[in-house]
């Protein structure tokens, strides 16, 4: 087993901790963050490394409270570390980064100078046009681009959902969630199966427990298994 899938904890904690998150920064995905970069020895990725989280952390978001939003892309982050035991620069970059085009308002430009045309090329891949985001024939195309481009896209994406999946329950809205969790039993379990077969089994529990427990809030989550 590898160190994400040995990290995922049971359902029910792990839709805690996320729940908690909403209030206030998810401290243990800091912690978890400070562990995981020891990893990296060489000055130059340290360097590196450090600039896309700093980078990531004083963004300006449009949803909210900065640090709030931020424990996301940060456990999407460390999930990839845990994941991967050697881990392109870029792989971070992204996953810190993943939903800057959804999130901010930052041009292509000023991304493509602080990063560069790779980076832009990936983050706009990733980006969901939310007009559109319960179109099937848009959600074909939109994921026929992910399957067809990069690993780390595809990585980043997979790890994205799967953090969001905790908390889909807190959508009052029956019908939405049932897309959401749809979505993901036609494209998303599939390209977990084949990128990261080990959380396969884990992932595909969590879509039939997500479904089965329906609408939950923060309220009546702890009464819950």
């Amino acid at each position: 087993m590898k160190l994400l899938s040995q990290n995922l904890l049971t359902f029910r904690n792990e839709r805690l901790r996320r729940i908690n998150a909403l209030e206030k920064f998810d401290k243990k995905a800091l912690k978890d963050w400070k562990k995981l970069i020891l990893k990296f020895k060489k000055k130059e990725e340290k360097k590196k490394i450090n600039l896309a989280f700093n980078f990531a952390r004083k963004l300006k978001y449009k949803h909210g409270n900065n640090d709030l939003y931020f424990s996301h892309p940060l456990r999407v982050t460390n999930m990839v570390l845990m994941h991967k035991k050697k881990i392109d620069i870029r792989l971070i970059v992204l996953a810190l980064n993943h939903n800057i085009l959804e999130v901010t308002k930052l041009s292509k430009k000023f991304l493509c100078n602080i990063f560069d045309e790779d980076f832009y090329k990936k983050v706009s891949i990733l980006k969901v046009n939310r007009r559109l985001q319960w179109n099937h024939n848009y959600k074909k195309k939109y994921y026929k681009k992910i399957n067809t481009y990069s690993d780390d896209v595809k990585i980043v994406k997979i790890l994205d959902k799967l953090d969001n999946l905790f908390i889909i329950g807190l959508n009052p809205n029956e019908k939405i969630r049932i897309k959401y969790i749809d979505e993901i039993n036609k494209f998303i379990l599939p390209m977990v199966r084949k990128n990261i077969p080990d959380i396969y089994p884990y992932f595909k529990l969590l879509v039939k427990d997500s479904y089965q427990k329906g609408y939950y809030n923060k309220n009546t989550i702890k009464d819950i298994s």
